[in-house]
């Protein structure tokens, strides 16, 4: 099985509607987002915040529509034009998929309508769309509105035009792979594709197994002359009683449903987490890349954990025999039946991380 660690950069998150999916056609084939509220305003100026704002204002007090409404709109169009900035991702949504893209232009003001041809019961038409404030954006994947976990799901049914999605960062990031590495944390994020009840006793060994991945990752080193399981079992209790154990569990209890765990570890004790993490669930050859967005730092590919790379990597010192002993210590409870009872999913298939490269597109409309 190969996995990914996958290292995101800083960026913002937004959610930017297509009028109830009317307009995802638009945006897929002309490569943009867009907002309609303030279509009659003859211009709208895109670089100065308090100019923009006023002349929002101006046309505000020649409408009537109602003071909170107008709060609203005019709040989302200086988070549209000023704070979503150049390679933010942000998603749209149809029916039943979301595409997922990458902002590569600022916001231009362009009164000019766009159409895509459309069959309607045997009929080809031209459907048309306005909402003339725009940011081109290159789309990278799309993906079904069932796969998402229940957190995303619920966020983006907000009814907002442009909206911050920020606060669910990890849920995003697992649609492109299901282990994400930021800021000394390493985030999981498996897809359970089971679609029967989940029993507590494999549930409850996925959970003991990540601990043991952390404890590994963590105490590795000092593990190096172990000599026996019960010794080892022995300091992985006393590890999770002295609360060294930074895991954290955000789980779905939902079959079929997603879990998630929040992992303390600096970069190369994920790698070694992680090689631990695929041995037990995988068994066999895994292949294990640490990987940013623009490059690979670390790769590991392992016929078995006394043969891999990356745990090789931090105890160059261990023996034999006590590797030996984490092998069965680790595999003791056979916490690869886990793919069949839980049949975990990798998700980290339906957007390409390539494409999300921490560089500028450039655009016509980028000044």
């Amino acid at each position: 099985m190969n996995f990914k660690i996958f290292q995101p950069p800083d960026r913002n998150f937004w959610v930017c509607r297509a009028e109830r999916g009317r307009h995802f056609g638009h945006f897929m084939k002309h490569n943009l987002i867009a907002m309609s509220h303030f279509d009659k305003v003859a211009d709208i100026p895109t670089k100065d915040r308090e100019a923009t704002q006023e002349r929002l204002q101006r046309y505000i007090n020649t409408t009537k529509i109602k003071k909170k409404t107008a709060s609203t709109y005019i709040n989302q169009t200086l988070h549209f034009i000023f704070d979503a900035k150049i390679g933010d991702l942000v998603i749209t949504i149809d029916h039943d998929t979301i595409g997922i893209g990458k902002i590569t232009s600022n916001a231009y003001f362009e009164k000019k309508r766009l159409y895509i041809k459309s069959s309607v019961r045997g009929k080809d038409l031209d459907l048309e769309m306005e909402s003339y404030l725009r940011r081109d954006v290159n789309w990278v994947g799309f993906v079904h509105r069932y796969l998402l976990p229940h957190k995303l799901q619920k966020a983006i049914s907000s009814q907002l035009t442009f909206f911050s999605l920020n606060e669910r960062e990890n849920e995003i990031y697992s649609l492109i792979s299901p282990f994400v590495y930021k800021s000394d944390h390493l985030f999981t994020n498996l897809n359970i594709t089971k679609k029967t009840d989940i029993s507590a006793y494999h549930y409850q060994l996925l959970t003991n197994t990540v601990l043991k991945c952390e404890f590994l990752a963590k105490q590795l080193p000092e593990l190096k002359n172990i000599k026996s399981e019960a010794e080892l079992q022995k300091a992985f209790e006393n590890f999770c009683r002295n609360d060294k154990s930074k895991t954290s569990l955000k789980a779905e209890f939902s079959s079929p449903g997603w879990t998630g765990f929040d992992v303390f570890l600096v970069l190369a004790g994920a790698g070694v987490f992680m090689q631990f993490f695929c041995n037990a669930l995988a068994g066999g050859k895994t292949k294990l890349t640490i990987t940013k967005e623009q490059g690979v730092d670390f790769s590991s590919e392992s016929n078995g954990l006394l043969e891999s790379d990356a745990v090789k990597y931090i105890t160059k010192n261990s023996t034999d025999v006590a590797l030996k002993h984490i092998d069965a210590w680790l595999l003791k409870d056979n916490p690869q039946a886990l793919q069949d009872q839980l049949q975990l999913r990798d998700p980290g298939t339906n957007v390409d991380s390539k494409l999300l490269e921490d560089t500028k597109k450039p655009s016509k409309n980028d000044k």
